[in-house]
């Protein structure tokens, strides 16, 4: 058992270094929302009510 305390060791710090870094980050990093950041991803190109050619590509709609 004596052989595998150092193993155990640095699982033990690297685990703890990546709860730590996560907790830290989300603690001290910028928390700055808005509309924009908050918006879907569009490319660039405004999003259109009804896409061409009247289609749907939502699950369960048999769009194939």
């Amino acid at each position: 058992m004596n052989v595998y305390i150092p193993i155990l060791v640095l699982g033990a710090i690297a685990a703890a270094f990546g709860v730590g870094s996560v907790a830290i980050a989300s603690i001290a990093g910028p928390s700055r929302y808005n509309k924009s950041k908050l918006a879907a991803y569009e490319c660039g190109i405004e999003p259109t009510e009804t896409p061409v050619g009247g289609r749907t590509a939502r699950p369960g709609s048999g769009f194939r």
